[in-house]
């Protein structure tokens, strides 16, 4: 039974968890990622993630609860700018969502389990493998464990941060508008935003309660980084 995970916009086709004994031989392209990340528009990030990502996406946030950042790539279904020859451009951050795709720590009887998306393994002629002859793990499966383990560490601070500045308030939903080149506007869908006049009118003890946290920089951060959908509108365009 095929076992489909939507996560953000990257969607795992075929989750399963790792066995040494079904995928001892299995092969796959380690930098799959890739191919999906080409045409994914938006991604969830991390607070660590925050200072590299906002130098070249705008973040905002998602309309669900509970809130998560996401750096918006692109302004066109199906198309990542920052995806060109099966590379990602120079100078710009992956985000660790993307990029440990084909992995994922997956949830069972309480216990986070690493699962791959079998689909990886559909194509052929890639030598990246789970274990070595030996059954041991390889060099590509413990750099996976790590990733998997750090993202879901530090989402899982991200969360309770946005939570603490939804408690406050200060979260509005907007759309983003851009123009482009001919001054024609284009607008997103709607995003949760950090409502910037609430902001201003906290009292110093909250301001206080945002600083002994990671949310007071984490809100500077996001309000910095809306400043880089030109940068978004001008690769998209």
């Amino acid at each position: 039974m095929t076992n489909t995970i939507e996560y953000g916009e990257l969607i795992y086709s075929d989750l399963q968890a790792i066995s040494r004994t079904d995928m001892l031989t299995a092969t796959f392209n380690s930098n799959g990622w890739m191919k999906l990340a080409a045409k994914i528009q938006q991604t969830p990030i991390t607070v660590t993630e925050f200072r590299q990502a906002c130098a070249s996406y705008p973040i905002v946030f998602t309309q669900k609860n509970p809130a998560i950042p996401i750096a918006l790539m692109s302004l066109n279904l199906g198309k990542n700018p920052f995806v060109k020859k099966n590379q990602w451009q120079k100078g710009h951050y992956a985000p660790m969502s993307l990029r440990r795709y084909p992995f994922l720590l997956d949830t069972k009887d309480d216990q986070n389990i690493l699962a791959i998306d079998q689909a990886i393994f559909e194509e052929t002629g890639y030598s990246s493998r789970l274990f070595n002859d030996n059954g041991e793990n390889s060099a590509t499966l413990d750099s996976a464990i790590e990733l998997c383990q750090n993202y879901d560490l530090q989402m899982k601070n991200t969360v309770l941060l946005c939570q603490q500045i939804e408690e406050m308030g200060l979260f509005t939903e907007k759309q983003l508008t851009i123009k482009d080149k001919e001054g024609n506007e284009k607008t997103t869908g709607l995003f949760r935003m950090i409502d910037s006049a609430k902001y201003q009118q906290l009292e110093p003890a909250a301001i206080l309660a945002l600083h002994k946290t990671q949310a007071l920089w984490l809100i500077h951060t996001h309000m910095i980084s809306l400043d880089r959908v030109r940068n978004i509108a001008s690769m998209s365009a």
